[in-house]
């Protein structure tokens, strides 16, 4: 399954810039995720919980070189900046 995503991955980068595939990427994984879980129900995260969260996300961004793990995914490496 993930050797397949690769290859679709890299056949869409030869005709999508890579700002258009995160949106993909972003839209599909949001819209999966509300589509799953609103039938279970959902209650907000606690304060404490809602800032780890936060937190998780903006230390995935900045330590993926400087928040550009999207290019890593989409673009060869010597073509990231």
């Amino acid at each position: 399954m993930i050797s397949s995503v690769a290859v679709a991955i890299r056949r869409m980068s030869a005709t999508e810039s890579t700002e258009t595939l995160t949106i993909y990427q972003m839209s599909v994984i949001t819209l999966c995720t509300i589509l799953l879980l609103l039938p279970f129900g959902f209650t907000l995260p606690a304060w404490p919980d809602a800032l780890g969260l936060a937190a998780a996300g903006v230390g995935n961004g900045s330590r993926n070189s400087g928040g550009r793990a999207p290019c890593r995914w989409h673009r060869p490496r010597r073509s990231c900046r």
